[in-house]
């Protein structure tokens, strides 16, 4: 039979396929989802069938002559078609099954499938029931993959490994304290996650996992008394609210508030036993920042008149008495102190 471009000889196209495939096994190939003309050998090799070739209706071929100096894609001169029957049947003994249990990136999730392979070609895949921890340890991989901003985070679980770390990198605990940086988190995943991982197999899964318990697992109980007792998430300033601390392993922790919450107060709080001064970020009352500092007697003596003349025009609701140091704290406006409310 001929074709243009690529040549078939003889009436029975599946006893040809099959006499090829037993002279030339490595050139049994498989059709490529990428292209209807484009085949895979179970040597590796991508061929090229021509586009006005019939043979592109067969899902295997088996290739007689290519030309494998055309670059990434060698083109075929003669083939001829074989069952897939054919194939798993004379090549028994050649045929490999094989399990994987791995993280899919295009659907996002694990796929836990047996396959059945000759050489490089994958003849077919069965989805089969895997283990928990093998699941496990693929999301480990899918994680990594895409980073630990996949996980269900939260202020509270953030806040956790900030002061932790905080805690660490400044040496106010000893070297046997665990570790909780990003990249020891990404390294050791499958030991600190996934026992944490029970019923997940994709990303839409993913909120989930029970990450604070996860992550809270890596201190012992008395390790956590004494974080929340040195490094607390949060501290009442004088004005009555609560403000969240923001820790950084390399710097000291920020407190960001409203100037005149923290009137009456004349030292910076200070945490890990006394160790450590918050550095202070008074913010104006639409939050800007005014000033930082460590000393709040030095600010309201030196600074704190000159921003007073300014923020009076600026915002003239707000409450900038002459004498901080004996002004009642408060995020109120002068109408609501004057209200009582």
């Amino acid at each position: 039979m001929q074709l243009t471009g690529c040549t078939v000889a003889g009436n029975d196209d599946s006893v040809l396929g099959w006499l090829l495939a037993l002279a030339y096994p490595e050139r049994i190939a498989k059709k490529k989802d990428s292209g209807r003309s484009l085949y895979i050998t179970a040597a590796g090799l991508t061929v090229k069938v021509p586009e006005s070739s019939l043979l592109q209706r067969y899902e295997y071929l088996v290739f007689a002559e290519v030309d494998a100096a055309a670059g990434a894609e060698a083109r075929a001169f003669l083939a001829a078609p074989i069952s897939k029957e054919n194939i798993l049947k004379s090549f028994a003994s050649s045929i490999i099954e094989e399990e994987s249990i791995a993280w899919d990136a295009k659907t996002e999730s694990v796929r836990a499938s047996k396959f059945t392979r000759l050489g490089s070609l994958q003849i077919a895949e069965q989805t089969i029931e895997a283990d928990d921890d093998k699941i496990a340890a693929a999301i480990c991989d899918g994680i990594r993959s895409i980073g630990l901003h996949a996980l269900p985070w939260e202020k509270d679980s953030e806040s956790l490994c900030d002061r932790s770390e905080w805690l660490r990198t400044q040496k106010f605990v000893g070297p046997e304290w665990p570790v909780l940086s990003g990249e020891w988190l990404m390294e050791n995943l499958n030991s600190w996650l996934a026992p944490y991982l029970n019923g997940i197999r994709k990303r839409t899964q993913f909120e989930k996992i029970p990450l604070m318990k996860a992550l809270k697992s890596l201190l012992s109980y008395s390790q956590i008394q004494l974080l929340d007792r040195q490094t607390p998430s949060s501290i009442v300033v004088p004005s009555g609210s609560v403000v969240h601390i923001d820790y950084a392993p390399d710097s000291a922790p920020v407190l960001a508030v409203k100037l005149q919450e923290m009137f009456g107060l004349t030292e910076s709080p200070r945490l890990a036993n006394g160790r450590a001064a918050v550095l202070i970020h008074l913010l104006s009352p639409a939050r800007r920042p005014l000033a930082v500092t460590q000393d709040l007697h030095s600010f309201w003596t030196n600074t704190y008149p000159e921003i007073r003349k300014q923020m009076r025009a600026d915002y003239p609701k707000h409450p900038w008495p002459e004498d901080p140091f004996t002004a009642m704290p408060t995020k109120k406006t002068n109408r609501a102190l004057r209200k009582g409310t």
